[in-house]
């Protein structure tokens, strides 16, 4: 396999738009997330991994379908995305943002439920049933560092003496918990209703299992949904299914996955259980993305300033 696999913007251009080409397999095969049987994907990978082409590939790909396009970071602020995807967002989070967070979220289930109304009073079962002029467009939410936004969760300070300061902070903590349960919760039925309504979830992190998940509602629904990219050496245990842990093991010895150089090199399971190695491609540089870019205009932003939280005092 090679080191590098530059992305073929041709291919994505004849592609159907449920179908987001990631890189190519050991034959030079393309691998692809099919959002028909993976409606939502994990990236996962270390710092140096290649996780951040493995990201911005797909949200590309989005923007080039004609996809309303969110992109969501309160841990570290979405940078590697702000160049060439903030002005072409409906909603674009960065870091510190946490009821910023909660407040787009909720709006994207908001319009989940608007979604399944309409396809109950049109009588379909999927978006890609109704009239042109009726159907909405696509959405692909990118929340990136997730597993560092659900790590906001945190135990309350002891305050037998009843300290003022103390409670003050244990109510922001109880605060920011109830919210990130809340935006979890709303990620799950997201992730699990989304199919039909054109909806998918594409999530980073540099380690994310179905435990981890299980801080809020609906967790585990939620990591069924999810195909998984796993780059460099990251463990696979509690991320690739069970069967499927011996062969993805020999799939990372043989192809040097973690041999620290091979950047943007990983694993592949979707949803269904399906595994292969692949190379994922790589986008460029910012102004290359601009570039590829460049025919696909500014997005009006959303107003989700119904949802907001209320400021804890």
């Amino acid at each position: 396999m090679k080191y590098q696999e530059d992305a073929d913007w041709e291919i994505v251009k004849q592609s159907d738009k449920r179908t987001f080409p990631l890189g190519v397999d050991e034959h030079g095969r393309l691998v692809s997330w099919n959002t028909r049987s993976t409606p939502n994907l994990l990236v996962a990978g270390k710092s140096g991994s290649g996780k951040y082409y493995a990201m911005v590939t797909p949200a590309i790909e989005a923007l080039l379908y004609g996809y309303d396009l969110i992109v969501i970071d309160p841990s570290k602020g979405a940078s590697d995305f702000k160049p060439w995807g903030e002005s072409r967002s409906i909603a674009f989070i960065g870091q510190g943002n946490y009821r910023q967070t909660e407040a787009c979220v909720l709006w994207v289930e908001a319009e989940l439920d608007r979604r399944v109304k309409l396809l109950a009073k049109t009588g379909c079962t999927h978006i890609d049933d109704l009239p042109e002029a009726d159907r909405p467009k696509r959405i692909l939410l990118v929340f990136d560092e997730f597993e560092s936004y659900l790590k906001g969760i945190m135990k309350p300070t002891a305050n037998p003496a009843d300290d003022q300061e103390i409670a003050k902070l244990n109510r922001r903590i109880n605060s920011r918990n109830a919210s990130i349960r809340r935006t979890g919760g709303a990620l799950s039925r997201i992730a699990i209703q989304g199919r039909t309504t054109g909806i998918s979830i594409l999530i980073g992190a540099h380690r994310l299992t179905s435990r981890d998940c299980d801080v809020f509602p609906g967790g585990r629904a939620f990591y069924k949904t999810v195909g998984k990219l796993v780059l460099g050496a990251e463990s696979l245990a509690d991320v690739v299914c069970m069967m499927n842990l011996s062969e993805a093991h020999r799939l990372q010895k043989d192809y040097e996955i973690n041999d620290g150089k091979t950047i943007g090199r990983g694993i592949y399971e979707s949803a269904e259980g399906m595994l292969s190695v692949v190379q994922t491609w790589w986008p460029g540089t910012s102004d290359d993305i601009s570039d590829v870019l460049s025919g696909v205009q500014s997005a009006e932003k959303i107003n989700f300033d119904e949802y907001l939280p209320p400021e804890v005092k």
